[in-house]
């Protein structure tokens, strides 16, 4: 299991639709970042999460790099197929994110172009829909 932000006592940020754009930028939409974590949360009775961490650039630290916690609440759909010929843990095409009515989307680098719908980036192996979109950065180290 992957440590989350709230597991280490931080309070995680809510990604509202019109902070998007400012979130992506921030994070230079995730382009060559690298996945290290990926944990899905599934309690009877509760609420289904999905939990990532990525390592990215991050134009708000000090560094210029972060570790970014993201956890998607709610989810109705979650897929992680990294099959024998390809690998996410490096997102060369980055991060897309979608809101649509009162669902989040995530896709993690499969897609070239950012999908325009729901069900288009449902159709990618690499990808979480649900309810709420929550994350946390924290400056990581110089190497």
């Amino acid at each position: 299991m992957i440590a989350s932000a709230q597991s280490l006592g931080r309070t995680m940020k809510m990604l509202q639709q019109d902070q998007l754009q400012a979130w992506e930028a921030r994070f230079t939409h995730f382009y060559d970042a690298m996945l290290r974590g990926w944990a899905v949360d599934l309690p009877y009775p509760g609420v289904k999460a999905l939990t990532v961490v990525i390592e990215t650039q991050d134009s708000e630290s000090q560094t210029g790099f972060s570790r970014v916690t993201i956890r998607v609440s709610g989810i109705n759909s979650v897929r992680f197929v990294d099959g024998p010929k390809t690998s996410y843990v490096r997102m060369s095409n980055g991060l897309y994110a979608l809101f649509e009515q009162d669902q989040v989307g995530l896709e993690f680098g499969d897609f070239v172009d950012a999908p325009t719908s729901l069900s288009e980036l449902m159709r990618s192996p690499v990808h979480a829909v649900g309810g709420t979109l929550e994350w946390d950065a924290q400056p990581m180290p110089n190497q």
